[in-house]
Parts: C-alpha cells; structure tokens; sequence
C-alpha cells in the first residue's frame, strides 16, 4: 500500500511542479520526492495506521507550497491588482459566483467532515494525550487467535519485566459505577486503571494530581479517584474545592485527587470516561478476586513504545517476556503469547469498528469532489465563451498567454478560497453529526469530533488543489482563440471543437463518476434494509432491556440469587407484561463476549485445534423474554441453582460441531468442572450481523451469580407504558436499588444498523447530488452545444428536417455521452466495490438489481437533462437562425 502511495504522491509532486518558478523548479521537485520517501520509510519501518492517508495529506502539501512560491516570484501590487480584478470580474456574474462557490463549499465541506471524523476516530484517536502516538496495544494470542485480554497477573509480570523497546506499560477496564450523593444514585463510568495509566498516556491533571504506582500498590488500600472535566462540571457544578471532596463509589467513600483537562476523555477512542479509579480498588466495582487469578483475562493492555524503538523491536521484547510466563507459569499460559497492535488497527476499538466505513465514505465523499470540480470546469469553459471578445482584445494588445492564464487562475483562486470558507463553516457544523447516529448504548459512546488543526489546514490544502482541478483546463483552454473571428464577435471563435471535446470529457467523467456513486449508496441502502430484516435467531419487537448493579447494595450470592427470583415474580405481575427474565450479556451490543476454552465428552479435536466456547449467564425467564426458540430438550427453571449447578444449554451450532451424529442433549462438557447439556437452542447474534454462528454455552444465573446484569422484559404493548411500573417493581424489592439505561428493543437493535444507517444516509446523499451534479453537467453542455449549432440546425430545418429529427440529433448526443460515462461507471463499480463487501450484509457488492437500478436512475437523468436542450432545438424558428451568428 505504502509504495502505491508513494508513486501517487511522487505524481503529485510531478502534477504541481510546474505552477513553481523555472528557477526553482528542480531542486523544488528534488526536495519534496526526497522529503516523501523518507516520511514513506519512516510510516512503513514504525507501522503507523492508514499510512496511504498520512502519505497523500503530505503530498497535498505540494500544491499550496508550490502556489506560494509561485505568488511570491510575482509582485505584489500586481498580484493584489490580479485579486482586485478577478473579484470585479466575479462580482459582474454573481449567480455565477454564487453557484461556483456554493458547490465548492459544498464539495469541500462533505470532504472535510469525512476528514475530521477520519481523524478523530482513526488518526487521533485520543485527544488530550500527548504520547498517543506512541501507544500500542497488547492483546493475548493463542494457537488461532489474536484478540484475546489479559490478566492481571501475567500484566504485573509483564510490565515488571520491562521488556525491550517498551518505555512503560498499563492496564484498564471500563467499568459501571453507581454515584450516590444526597439526592439520588445515578449511573458513570470508569476505568479501573493501573498507576502508569496517566503517564503513559501523557496526561497532566488541570486540578490537583493523577494516580501513580503509589496509589496502586495495596488492594483496597488508596480508595482516591480522578474526575473527568466534564463530570466534574455536571456532578460538582466545577466547584473550585474540589480536591479532596468525598464521593460516594459503588457504596464506598473515595476521595477527589484531581481533575483531567477537558479535551482528554479516556483511553478509548469514541467514549468518553467520568472517572478513573485505582486497579487496586477492583473488589469495590467488579465482583471477585481477579487480581490474583492467572487465568481470569480481563484486562485491556497498552505500551508505550522507548524512543526511536519500532514496534516490531517491542514486539520482539514483549514476546520473549511471554515465553518466559508461559514457561513459569504453564496451564493458563499454555501455547499463549502476545500480539502488539497500533491503536487504529488493535481488534476491538472503535478504530478498527469504524475505520472500513470510514475509508468507504472518505473514497466515496472524495469522487464527489472530483465531479464538483469537472462540473465547475464546465462552468468556467461556459462563462469563457462569454469573454471571447475580451480575451481577444487583450491579446491583439500585446498581453501574454501566461500573464491572462494567471488572471483567470486568480480568479480560481478567488472562488476555491470563498468556497473552502464555506466548506470550513459546513464542516464544522457537519463533523458532529455523527452523533446523531448512534443509537442509545449503555455505554457512554460518544460522536464528538474535537476539530485539530489538521482539520482547516485540510480544507484549505483541498481549496487549493481544487483550484488546479476547475480552473487551469478552462484557462489554457479559452486563451488560445482565433484572434480575428473573436475580434469579429462570432461565436465558437474559442477553443472551437477541442473545447467541446473537452466538455465532452468532462460530462463523461461527471456520469461515470456518478454512476459509482449511486452503485455504491444502492449498495448501502439495500445493506441497512436487509440488516433490519435479517434473522438474530429472537424474536423479540416490543419490550426492554435494563440494567441493574448488585454489587454497590451489598449483595451476594445466595441474597442475590434470592433477590432476582423475587424480581422476576414481581415484574410478570406488571400488566402488559408477558416475559421476564436475567442475563449477564444481551445480543447485539457493542463490544466482544465472554470466551473460555474447555472439553468435549466423546470429541476428539484434530491436530492445533482449539475449542472456544462463547458463554452468557441467564435465568429461566431469558429464553420467553428474548423470543429463542428452544430445539430440543428444556430450558432452565428456578431449581437450576446452586444446589443444582452444572445444566448448561447450548445452541445449535455447538450442537452440530463437537455431537454431530451424536445426540447433544445428555451430553457433557468440561469447563472447569463437568456439566450436562439439558437443552439446545437457536443460534443468536451476538455481535454483528455478518458473524458466523460460533459454539455458545448457556450458564444458569442461579447457579453462576454474577451481581450486574440485564433485566429483559417482553411486553403487549408499547413498552415505553411500562416502564414506571418497573421501576416501582424494583424499588419495591429494594429502595436503594436503581434501574438504569433503560431502552427498547428498537433501540438496542439499532446498535448494530447504526453504521449500515450511517453509510446509507451519507452515500445516499452522496449520490443524489452526484447525480443531480451529472445532470445539470449534462444539461449544460447539451444547451451550449444547440447555442453553438443554432445555424447549423436552422439550416437543417430549411432543408425540410422536422422537429423529430432534430429532437433526436440533440438527444442523441446526451445519450451517447451518457452511455459511455455510465459503462465505464459500470466497469469502475465492479472493480472497487467489492473492497467495500466486508461493510455488507445480506448483498453482494456485484448485486445486479443494484445496478441496473443505478443504470435507470442515471437514464433518468439523461433523459431529463437532453430533453429541454433537445425541445428548444427543434422550436428553432428557422428565418431566424439563418441569421443567427
């Protein structure tokens, strides 16, 4: 990728070289291809994300260096004198200015919004850290698998060790937390953080002082916490006594060290943190002991990698570190190792959710620009068929070509840089509409973009380079007239049949361009339709889901377990309600599931394979609640507890791969302990549409207590009516005891269409102004080709053509032109859609029906912009044509 992106970046240099003076030219062009391929050496040797991107910004930079040197061999009243009069001249058509600038505020301003979400979610993905770009992540691997957490122990001993390469290490975990203060509990969330957390990341307290080692050392021993700046202004009102104030944690007393400044939010791009408390507090706000439990992988891992070290060498460190671990500490780590991933690309962060799409939209949003500018182009080449005259003048008076291309340059200055004003202004209002996408998560999930100063520096570098797209073909092409029909007045005097060719050649570009476009939103549009279609394995339309948090109410097992049988009867007597049941996990969330490894009874894995079972722990009420169909054999009941523990179900995939001919039910697996299959049921998405059914183990939440969980609840009717009898039911049981993040069954299947929602919505615009851009491109060539031919056609008309024939000389045109942009669209389509099919669900990404829907719907347009030029044409009246000149 690298070294494509290299050769297109090299183009650039070659593309912009001659806008610099003669007598800087070479040793320009040496400085920046030298410049290039050692920022490409450096971006492949230390592996940072979307290195093309990084590439092409910096040759971007080419165009507006290569103009200021320009600008600066000129002098300057002249180059005001320039401005002064280009600004007159657009002044003089200022529907014509309007329009150029709207569509490149346009145009710039949908690229730039692309950019700074590219930027905030993949580029940057952590504002307010001053090392991020030097943090890595660490993931577990095995034989088959390279995403896995790690625990604690192996974590201590790692960061303890000090592999090479790697100048510090920490660990985290977002965690919900219950805040109780006078008034009402509410709901936050954390990270449980390691002492190094804030400095690796480089983040300095605006108030008071972050954790260090020191206050991570003993278990329960520093109960301090750091507040975020924003939860500082909304839970404390910013109160200036902040340090050292109490909050109440999960039932527990902490204390205020500090507050972070308020553009960092946390270690995970996307999110944004309310506070952060010490590793050592673990027993306050996650139930059991898992800061002793090898096995028990948990944590999210980052480094940051020693100066100048690449993250291959720190790869190297860490997994001699590993082997180590494996050899002294043999069963957990057993064929186990670890795998270093820059931020953007570690499985799991919103980087890598949200960066394919990213990607798609940002090519996508790119080719909307181009068709802005040919369209622009074929404006400019119009208007300079209105200034023949003038032109024609200024060269008998002894002007040069080079000195009128730079005032017709100027005056494409003139328009890019109102219009990137327009597009800064459209971009950041636009770049936080992301948000309006995401749909309601209990996770604090977060579509605020913080413009850098990339993001304007972008824009402008687009203003320019945009410049050289829509105003240098025009501008050479309208200063080389035939001196005496331009002096003469008559019309086509200018550029004559190479400037049509050229309109030509731009309209087929506008179609084919287009014809992409509406492939691509077809593609999306159909993407989300068969989302919202698509089988989850449940059936569940109308109801809730809620969470509840035990721990902080001092909960345990057997008060628990007692506790959620009590809650359950409670909720079935809610009228409306016709299902009610627990689960730790609920499909079709954000995030990966729980995964453990175990045994089958009676299977014998082949050689290397390894067996991993996805498991969520649920009530007897979860399988009538969520609408599972049961295969064969039972679900739980109330008397799967802990004196019965060891039933599991398991779906039918699991069924299918380790029983096959064998039957499932009354079998056993062993995962820890023995237990006996007493059912099977329909495999569910978990995670996203397009995953493949994986091996799922379902644990009876009697018997496996876990304090935080979700409440599901079917209903009759509108779920939203029950609610507030829910919320009774629960604080009826236990007053102190919250409901929290409350949401519908439409709301949480939203979480998994939102990006399908958001590349539709976006792509579908895109493609509507493409191809109204397309039509309009049509349109106007169409109508300036009948003004040119007026005589021509009257002739026709004189010798007994009717208006039939003319109707279809004219369309002919438009429709050649459209068939040949539309099939080398089609080509296009079908070589670089399917680079995007990964982001598909349920269509191919050659879909026939997609593209002959596109096909029609470009027709459509053709037809409409051939039309009214063609109905003119032939109500030519011919008398007056004759003497049309």
């Amino acid at each position: 990728m690298t070294t494509v992106s290299l050769r297109l970046s090299l183009l650039c240099v070659a593309l912009a070289a001659p806008m610099v003076p003669a007598s800087h030219r070479a040793a320009w062009r040496r400085q920046w291809e030298a410049d290039l391929r050692h920022q490409s050496a450096f971006l492949r040797e230390h592996g940072r994300g979307w290195k093309g991107l990084d590439l092409w910004s910096r040759a971007l930079g080419t165009v507006p260096h290569a103009c200021v040197l320009r600008i600066r061999s000129w002098s300057m009243p002249t180059v005001f004198a320039d401005i002064r009069y280009g600004t007159r001249s657009l002044l003089k058509q200022p529907g014509f200015a309007l329009v150029a600038i709207l569509l490149l505020g346009l145009g710039i301003g949908a690229t730039t919004t692309i950019f700074s979400w590219v930027e905030g979610f993949v580029l940057r993905p952590l504002p307010g850290a001053a090392n991020a770009d030097r943090v890595v992540a660490v993931l577990g691997t095995t034989r088959t698998r390279r995403d896995i957490s790690v625990s604690y122990p192996n974590f201590a001993d790692m960061r303890d060790q000090k592999p090479d390469s790697i100048a510090a290490m920490f660990a985290g975990r977002l965690v919900a937390l219950t805040i109780r203060d006078d008034r009402d509990a509410s709901r936050a969330w954390g990270e449980l953080v390691s002492g190094e957390f804030f400095d690796v990341l480089g983040v300095s307290p605006a108030q008071g002082r972050v954790l260090s080692r020191e206050d991570d050392r003993v278990p329960g021993g520093h109960p301090v916490v750091v507040l975020s700046h924003a939860f500082w202004q909304r839970q404390f009102a910013g109160r200036a006594d902040i340090i050292g104030r109490p909050l109440t944690i999960n039932g527990k007393i902490f204390s205020v060290i500090g507050v972070t400044p308020p553009d960092f939010s946390g270690s995970s791009a996307g999110m944004r943190i309310d506070l952060w408390l010490p590793m050592m507090m673990q027993a306050t706000v996650l139930s059991g002991d898992r800061l002793n439990a090898r096995g028990d992988a948990w944590l999210q891992v980052r480094a940051r990698l020693a100066p100048e070290a690449t993250i291959e060498q720190a790869q190297a460190g860490l997994s001699a570190v590993a082997a180590r671990l494996a050899a002294s500490y043999p069963g957990p780590n057993t064929d186990r190792g670890v795998a270093l991933y820059p931020l953007w690309s570690a499985p799991g962060t919103a980087a890598s959710i949200l960066g394919p799409i990213l990607g798609v939209l940002f090519a996508l949003v790119a080719i909307v620009l181009l068709i802005v500018c040919a369209n622009l182009a074929s404006l400019m080449l119009a208007r300079a068929a209105g200034r023949e005259r003038e032109i024609a003048v200024r060269l008998a008076l002894g002007a040069s070509r080079v000195r009128i291309v730079r005032q017709l340059l100027t005056e494409s200055v003139v328009l890019a840089v109102a219009g990137g004003a327009v597009g800064l202004l459209l971009a950041v209002w636009a770049s936080q509409l992301f948000g309006a996408f995401i749909p309601p998560t209990p996770q604090p999930i977060t579509g605020e973009v913080i413009l850098g100063a990339r993001v304007p520096m972008f824009g402008l570098a687009l203003a320019l380079v945009t410049t050289v797209f829509f105003g240098l073909a025009p501008a050479l092409q309208s200063t080389r007239p035939r001196l005496v029909p331009a002096l003469k007045d008559t019309k086509g005097s200018i550029g004559g049949p190479r400037r049509t060719r050229l309109r030509s050649s731009l309209v087929v570009a506008q179609v084919a361009m287009s014809m992409v476009l509406l492939i691509g939103a077809g593609l999306f549009v159909r993407t989300l339709q068969q989302s919202q279609r698509a089988d989850v394995g449940f059936d569940l339309e109308q109801g809730l889901f809620a969470s509840l948090d035990l721990l902080p109410a001092g909960y345990e097992a057997t008060t628990g377990t007692a506790f959620y049988k009590k809650l359950i009867d409670q909720v079935l007597t809610v009228p409306g309600v016709t299902a009610a049941g627990l689960a730790r996990d609920i499909p079709l969330k954000l995030g990966g599931g729980s995964d453990t490894s175990g045994d089958i009874e009676g299977y014998v894995p082949a050689k290397d394979e390894e067996i991993t079972l996805y498991y969520d722990r649920v009530s007897p009420g979860f399988l009538p609640a969520l609408g599972v169909p049961l295969v064969e054999g039972r679900g739980f009941t109330d008397q799967d507890d802990a004196a019965h523990p060891n039933v599991v179900m398991i779906n039918e995939t699991m069924a299918k791969r380790y029983w096959k001919t064998r039957p499932a039910v009354g079998g056993r697996l062993h995962l820890g302990e023995w237990y006996t299959v007493v059912g099977i049921v329909k495999d569910v998405k978990y995670t996203t549409l397009n995953a493949d059914p994986v091996a799922f183990v379902y644990l009876p939440l009697y018997a496996a207590y876990r304090p935080d969980t979700t409440l599901l609840v079917r209903t009759a009717g509108e779920p939203a009516a029950v609610i507030g009898a829910l919320r009774s039911a629960v604080s009826g049981l236990d007053a102190d005891l919250p409901l929290f993040d409350v949401r519908t069954a439409a709301e949480q299947r939203q979480v998994v269409t939102f990006i399908p929602a958001l590349a539709a919505s976006l792509l579908g615009a895109f493609g509507v102004v493409a191809l109204l851009l397309a039509t309009v491109g049509l349109y106007g060539l169409l109508a300036y080709s009948v003004s040119q031919r007026t005589s021509e056609i009257g002739v026709r008309m004189a010798l007994g053509a009717q208006q039939g024939d003319i109707l279809r000389l004219v369309g002919r045109h438009g429709i050649v032109l459209t068939v040949i942009g539309g099939a080398i669209g089609l080509v296009l389509a079908l070589i670089v859609m399917p680079l995007a099919s990964s982001q598909l669900v349920g269509v191919g990404a050659r879909d026939g029906l997609t593209y002959l829907i596109a096909a029609v719907c470009l027709t459509v347009g053709a037809a409409a912009a051939s039309y009214f030029p063609a109905r003119r044409a032939a109500q030519t009246d011919p008398l007056r044509a004759l003497h049309y000149d």
